[in-house]
């Protein structure tokens, strides 16, 4: 009988390494601050229908090491539709009887090894997807959020690859109001740990530590943010110990690529000391101004233009993933001489005895919130993250897509959907199993996905799916 659990949200709370009980989160939606809006062009291939090539890092290996391809995609659950803001869309294009069939035959066409699917509501992962992924030679685990909201996170491994059965699974609660007073929100994450079941030429079969969440969405609460990250962390950081496991960590991080919270994840440190919480995703930050667009061309006359009206035209290097969008990894680091050293497992006690149940971001003069962290620490991991996608990060350029999420009737845009991979510890001084990104699919041009309302027939979430394949090498590559 192939895998399959669900973590509901009835019962007990907490036990993030529980293989049985009851986990999930909830994050209040509020709207992004809006873009200004590119020039329209015509469509591709009709309504919502897009362009994706796939882009190799790499030649094809020879066969004898592992190879897989992970995917990344929150599915918009129904509970959370606001027809308001979906009010440009059609309908049909809204049913979820409609939608969830073109969500399963996106995902069934990418014929992916490991799905970390967002925004799966419980019903329907018991009903719908459960099923469906079973039939299609998946097992699976979920993790519902632990509020009134309905939707999850869930985890999909073929087993022709990695086996009926996982070594771990890992839910993980962020909420946590009984030893600090901010980590109210509900939002959760799952770590399932995968053995690959037939690793041709090696001794050893190498290990997969899989991680997907989604973070609060509340622009203004980066503190938050950073909470859930570092609580999700200390669970990746201490199964891939255990394990000796490379590691993918993927989801919708509701953090854009210029922010600390990509600087964090990226270069495995942050200050804190000085940032202002309502920053920390980046989400408040208009995209035009922090490299989407050409800031000398950002208000300059199209050809045509009339009425003394000025439109926004992409600048010419967005046609290239690698080419404009956001800073380079570290621009965020500003320790200081003799600042604390913390890393990802030490936030719970840095959360309890440290903070002692208080925000580092405490009420200032006249109990006004005070944004800006007085707290000095520099929050460490070591997991060696790598985004998929940006494999080629300059000075000036992180090489993360111009956009993975967007809302049309509000008018904002951005990347906020990663896949991060790590390699596995290294083992009595040798190199143990890395894992390489060899390729991602390329996700559509600017232009084209911000003038098609989505969900629509030919995207069917609001949300961009993201596929990366990777390629294990260890001891059997000739070390």
């Amino acid at each position: 009988q192939p895998y399959a659990m669900m973590h509901s949200a009835r019962g007990r709370r907490g036990g993030r390494h529980s293989t049985a009980g009851s986990w999930g989160g909830s994050p209040a939606r509020s709207g992004y601050r809006h873009a200004s809006k590119p020039a329209r062009p015509p469509p591709l291939h009709g309504r919502g229908s897009y362009f994706r090539p796939w882009t190799a890092y790499t030649p094809p290996g020879d066969g004898r090491l592992p190879r897989f391809k992970a995917v990344s995609y929150n599915l918009l659950a129904p509970s959370l539709v606001e027809e308001e803001r979906y009010r440009r869309c059609l309908p049909e294009d809204l049913h979820w009887e409609i939608r969830r069939l073109r969500l399963h035959a996106e995902l069934e066409a990418q014929n992916a090894d490991i799905l970390c699917l967002q925004e799966i509501d419980a019903s329907d992962f018991d009903a719908f997807w459960l099923p469906r992924m079973l039939e299609g030679g998946f097992a699976g685990a979920y993790k519902q959020r632990t509020g009134s909201k309905t939707d999850g996170v869930a985890i999909f491994w073929r087993r022709c690859v990695f086996g009926d059965d996982p070594l771990s699974v890992c839910p993980v609660e962020y909420l946590d109001v009984e030893h600090i007073e901010f980590m109210d929100r509900d939002n959760v994450g799952l770590v399932v740990t995968l053995e690959v079941t037939g690793a041709a030429g090696s001794t050893e079969r190498p290990r997969i530590t899989v991680a997907n969440t989604h973070l609060l969405f509340n622009v203004n609460r980066g503190d938050i943010k950073f909470g859930q990250l570092l609580k999700l962390l200390a669970v990746l950081e201490e199964e891939r110990e255990r394990f000796k496991s490379c590691t993918i960590l993927a989801g919708d991080f509701n953090s854009i690529p210029s922010s600390p919270l990509y600087s964090f994840l990226s270069t495995g440190a942050l200050a804190l000391r000085g940032l202002d919480r309502r920053f920390l995703s980046g989400q408040k930050l208009d995209p035009s101004f922090i490299g989407l667009f050409d800031p000398q061309r950002r208000r300059s006359r199209q050809p045509g233009a009339s009425n003394g009206k000025r439109q926004q035209r992409l600048p010419s290097p967005d046609c290239e993933r690698h080419a404009g969008h956001g800073t380079a990894p570290g621009c965020h680091r500003t320790m200081e001489p003799g600042t604390p050293s913390l890393r990802a497992e030490d936030c719970e006690r840095v959360f309890v005895q440290d903070w002692d149940g208080k925000n580092p971001w405490a009420m200032g003069p006249g109990m006004m919130p005070q944004t800006v962290c007085h707290w000095s620490a520099e929050f460490h991991h070591g997991l060696g993250f790598r985004s998929a996608y940006a494999q080629s990060s300059t000075p000036t350029c992180t090489g993360e897509p111009a956009a993975s999420h967007l809302h049309v009737t509000d008018g904002w845009y951005g990347c906020v959907d990663y896949l991060w991979h790590g390699d596995a510890p290294v083992v009595d001084g040798h190199r143990s199993w890395e894992l390489v990104c060899t390729g991602v699919l390329e996700l559509p041009h600017l232009s084209q996905i911000y003038w098609v309302p989505i969900p629509s027939k030919g995207a069917p979430s609001d949300h961009l799916l993201i596929a990366a394949e990777f390629q294990l090498e260890g001891p059997s590559a000739g070390d």
